[in-house]
């Protein structure tokens, strides 16, 4: 029998069968921020990596480099012509999203300082969470309830 909850019942029912699909299509939406998240936060500005530990310095040669070119060189960034963090892109699946880096590097960095350079830090991911990922599905969700 139907009632009068009966349409929204329907439509919490549809939101729920797309609520994983949604949070896709914001991650990808969002790509660039969660990327900033890592290129600039914790490589960049810190030198640490997803989890929160700083990466192994510089070589007494590429700090000699950096210091010449007025680059930062008191913390690993991995930036130096830019292409690893240009390359940088998410992927999302089974619940999760990934970040990686099309740059032909990426391999060899990861051996030299660890599969986590790339990682979101616990910290971040919370306020990526919150700040942008949560707010966009309430919107979502209230919309189609509501129209």
């Amino acid at each position: 029998m139907r009632t009068a909850v009966s349409p929204y019942l329907d439509r919490l029912d549809r939101i729920e069968a797309g609520l994983e699909d949604r949070a896709y299509k914001i991650i990808a939406e969002i790509q660039e921020t969660i990327i900033d998240f890592v290129r600039e936060r914790q490589l960049f500005n810190k030198g640490i990596d997803g989890k929160g530990v700083r990466l192994e310095p510089y070589s007494p040669y590429t700090i000699a480099l950096k210091k010449l070119k007025g680059e930062v060189y008191n913390r690993t960034t991995l930036l130096d012509e830019g292409d690893f963090y240009e390359g940088m892109y998410v992927t999302a699946r089974d619940g999760k999203y990934f970040i990686t880096s099309s740059d032909s590097k990426t391999l060899l960095l990861e051996q030299k300082y660890g599969d986590k350079i790339m990682v979101v830090t616990d910290e971040n991911n919370q306020i990526i969470n919150k700040e942008e990922i949560l707010p966009r599905l309430i919107e979502w969700i209230l919309k189609e309830l509501f129209t």
